[in-house]
């Protein structure tokens, strides 16, 4: 039997706020999502307290759409009301305890 694998990241998670509930799915190629952290660390990098609302959101923006895609970082935006800071608080925390492991066994599979 042939078995043939991409090595893609696919997760699958749910972020519970009281009653609410998101659930997103991650599926990416493993070399183009560390690009794109890549990418939106530079843009987080850059926020400080002096930051505009627009440039706080752009960043949180690149965070999220690196992980999660377009129209899930839309579906984001709208259960923490736009709130770019919980945006890239729930995209850090998930990369840190989670998805940066995937990303790691995914490379090394490719190998």
């Amino acid at each position: 039997m042939f078995k043939i694998s991409l090595n893609r990241v696919r997760d699958h998670i749910v972020i519970k706020e009281g009653d609410d509930e998101l659930k997103l799915t991650v599926d990416c190629d493993p070399r183009i999502i560390v690009t794109a952290l890549q990418r939106a660390q530079t843009a987080l990098l850059k926020v400080n307290e002096g930051s505009t609302d627009t440039e706080k959101k752009d960043a949180s923006t690149a965070l999220s759409t690196a992980i999660f895609g377009d129209a899930q970082t839309e579906q984001l935006f709208a259960f923490y009301s736009g709130d770019a800071a919980c945006v890239a608080m729930v995209c850090s925390q998930y990369f840190e305890k989670r998805l940066a492991k995937k990303i790691t066994r995914a490379q090394k599979r490719a190998k």
